[in-house]
């Protein structure tokens, strides 16, 4: 897919003669006489809309107004590229920039478009000054240059990419409906379940440490390199062969995941060895995505996850049969959930790529 746009007629203009930063502030949130307050954190990448909020009670000191329509874009931090236009009149974060297109220069739809744009959010980055906490300057954004279309075509653009907002939260809201379906069927089962003998882990499962291996150690190659948070890297060699249960140890305790892939388990994590054939792996991590594993990490400077405490608990042991049943339905579920993000992922490919094909080539 290409869009056939003639760039000819596009005129260079500088930010602040195109749009506008709306300043009306409220001093007292919880006075706003609005019932939304939009924060940073409830800004989500990549999303044109606001989605998320939570009330002016629960926060205080100035805020900005936006009207319906305008666009909140996260001056605080731009390279988290927070950008996302309001369907309702709300307060946000002074940390944001309220933005509105001049009428008759700025089609509203596309301004939420541009400013997705990495030819606009790289020049944010930019122009960021402060290094704890880089922020963009309204008075030196106002300044940059950029190259408009007319306003005509500016509306021809913004349909073509609210189609793929609209695309892409409809694939957000079933992915979470089918995520919903998978745990209310591991909640169904597992009480289901209790009926069965139940044996402790320590009988069926040996938790093994991982090995060192700092950063700077490692050597690029095909092995993801794993940790308490998940895959951190990639290294040369592999520990273990997979598939692989691995659980947090040290930092973010607790944590379960299932490595297909031949991989390196670091020493903030332990890796699964199967000891017993009467549960399969499958099963095994399912119980332990049930048993809230986090909720055992030991308080000290560094939360840490004691294997023995994992050891002391018991999962049931239904018949190979039922396991078995049990993992072909979940494997199910879980391969349509992956299909609906691989989707939205080819398509957000097929955004970024239009993206950069309309504004990718300014210098």
């Amino acid at each position: 897919m290409s869009l056939s746009i003639d760039k000819s007629s596009w005129e260079t203009k500088s930010f602040g003669a195109m749009i506008d930063s709306i300043t009306n502030r409220i001093d007292n949130p919880s006075e706003s006489g609005v019932d939304r307050y939009v924060g940073l954190e409830h800004l989500d990448p990549g999303s044109m809309t606001v989605n998320r909020w939570g009330t002016p009670d629960q926060v205080e000191a100035t805020k900005l107004i936006f009207n319906k329509g305008d666009v909140i874009f996260g001056r605080r931090r731009a390279y988290q590229k927070k950008v996302s236009m309001a369907d309702f009149t709300g307060i946000c974060s002074a940390h944001a920039l309220v933005l509105r297109g001049k009428p008759g220069l700025i089609d509203p739809l596309f301004l939420p478009v541009f400013l997705s744009s990495d030819i606009f959010l790289d020049r944010a980055i930019k122009i960021s000054v402060g290094s704890l906490s880089p922020t963009v300057n309204w008075k030196t954004l106002a300044t940059q240059e950029f190259s408009f279309p007319p306003i005509k075509q500016q509306a021809e653009i913004a349909k073509v990419f609210w189609q793929f907002e609209k695309y892409g939260e409809s694939s957000k809201k079933l992915i979470s409906a089918a995520m919903e379906i998978r745990q209310a069927f591991l909640r169904k089962k597992w009480d289901e379940f209790q009926q069965f003998d139940m044996m402790y882990l320590s009988k069926l499962i040996s938790l093994e440490y991982g090995k060192s291996l700092t950063a700077s150690a490692r050597i690029p190659g095909p092995y993801p390199v794993v940790g308490s948070t998940g895959i951190v890297g990639l290294h040369e060699e592999f520990l273990v062969e997979g598939p692989v249960i691995i659980i947090g140890r040290k930092g973010n305790a607790g944590n379960v995941f299932l490595i297909n892939d031949d991989c390196f388990p670091i020493d903030t994590s332990y890796y699964v060895k199967m000891i017993s054939n009467e549960v399969s792996q499958e099963f095994v991590f399912e119980c332990l995505t049930m048993l809230n594993l986090p909720n055992l990490q030991e308080s000290t400077a560094i939360p840490g996850l004691n294997r023995n405490r994992v050891y002391d608990l018991m999962i049931p042991v239904p018949p190979d049969s039922i396991q078995e049943e049990f993992s072909v339905t979940l494997s199910k579920i879980s391969n349509t959930i992956l299909d609906f993000q691989k989707e939205m992922e080819a398509v957000e490919r097929l955004k970024q790529k239009l993206l950069e094909e309309l504004f990718g080539d300014e210098s």
